[in-house]
């Protein structure tokens, strides 16, 4: 099974689309809901002048502020990042970073410890796992820090320099200074392998909705034509979701000629993401492995696939979360996630607060299968009759 490359100038032009009619229904939003911030402004004057101690900074009193307008909204899913919460956001969506190759956590103690990747800068730098960091550049560590705060000194670009200070659990080492130079890394959304019980099975674990996702998936499909015909277990368990548009994307990989998701905000008609062209020749027999904690754009790709090739669905039900949020980034590198559009199935279903229910299943001869991944495998290899 060859795959189809997409023109790369249909996704250019269709960014382009999508950032004008995004930037006109930001200018006809903000003409719509203009606001006037005076009783902020005599409020924040009698804080200033009543006030018996001292208060934050001016800066710190207007992300107060921004966090209490959306808390207001009772929205789980508007939220308010300072700029290091939104890098490391940042870093995650991208699926790649510049840092040093390294686990950091805090243990029961309240020390924040670091367990070095095999090959990284850190191992090179002379970091056993559990040395305990006492310093980031000026940043001194302190137990009840935010590990956001100290993720966000020790990420950056590739190739720039950073000074830490450890203590070794080493016994004959108090403490050290290294300097270590950063370098990149990836953060593959994707995995992908054969079953060991059967080798023409193959597994696609993807973990979440980053920038790289599609593209690992189209990797992970080259990767399984080593077997002439060859089936798949897409395992979306554990997966919270990540970028709708990349979730469109893959599910645009698997289905044609169907209606993928119909996207309704509050200030536009419905948009329907339809499917394009068969990006494989022929449909690969598949199976979807969900769970609660399948949400967001994990379930669009698993109710696009259900619905458009009737793919079954095993495990239990899924998180239900409806919603889009889009990213509005401040002019001091903090971020806004503030919901702008539900999502409902391409059969117009809404899945918010209910989840997609899995396909039940007969018991395969009489016997109970108890590993929802080997009755998956046994659906795909035909040892099972499905009710689908």
């Amino acid at each position: 099974m060859r795959m189809k490359v997409a023109k790369p100038t249909l996704v250019v032009m269709s960014c382009i689309v999508c950032m004008v009619v995004g930037f006109i229904a930001g200018i006809m939003f903000a003409s719509k809901r203009t606001m006037d911030y005076g009783l902020v402004r005599e409020a924040q004057q009698y804080m200033t002048e009543n006030y018996l101690y001292d208060l934050p900074s001016t800066y710190d009193l207007q992300q107060g502020m921004i966090e209490g307008m959306l808390l207001r909204v009772d929205d789980p899913y508007s939220f308010y990042l300072p700029p290091a919460n939104h890098e490391l956001e940042s870093v995650e969506l991208a699926g790649e970073y510049g840092g040093i190759g390294s686990s950091v956590q805090f243990d029961d103690e309240g020390l924040l410890r670091l367990y070095p990747f095999p090959g990284s800068p850190a191992e090179a730098a002379g970091i056993l796992p559990g040395d305990i960091l006492i310093r980031v550049n000026d940043l001194q560590i302190v137990s009840d820090m935010e590990l956001d705060t100290v993720l966000a000194e020790i990420l950056g670009p590739a190739g720039s320099e950073l000074e830490m200070e450890l203590q070794s659990k080493a016994v004959d080492i108090r403490g050290y200074v290294v300097v270590i130079t950063r370098a990149q890394f990836m953060i593959p959304s994707v995995e992908r392998y054969f079953s060991e019980s059967n080798h023409r099975i193959g597994i696609l674990k993807i973990h979440a909705f980053t920038e790289r996702t599609y593209g690992e998936v189209v990797e992970a499909f080259n990767y399984f034509q080593i077997e002439p015909q060859f089936s798949v277990v897409l395992d979306l368990r554990g997966n919270r979701g990540g970028l709708f548009s990349e979730a469109i994307a893959v599910s645009d990989f698997f289905v044609d000629d169907c209606t993928i998701a119909v996207e309704r905000s509050s200030n536009s008609e419905n948009i329907k993401h339809d499917a394009g062209i068969l990006d494989i020749e022929g449909h690969v027999p598949m199976v979807i492995l969900i769970d609660h904690d399948t949400a967001s754009a994990a379930e669009i790709v698993a109710a696009a696939l259900n619905e458009c090739r009737n793919i079954p669905l095993l495990g239990s039900t899924t998180y239900g979360k409806g919603s889009v949020q889009s990213i509005f980034i401040l002019s001091d590198g903090s971020s806004m996630h503030i919901t702008t559009a539900e999502w409902l199935t391409g059969s117009e279903a809404s899945i918010n607060g209910k989840g997609l229910i899995p396909t039940n299943y007969s018991e395969m001869d009489g016997t109970k299968v108890s590993n929802i991944m080997q009755q998956a495998i046994a659906i795909l290899a035909g040892e099972e009759q499905s009710q689908w």
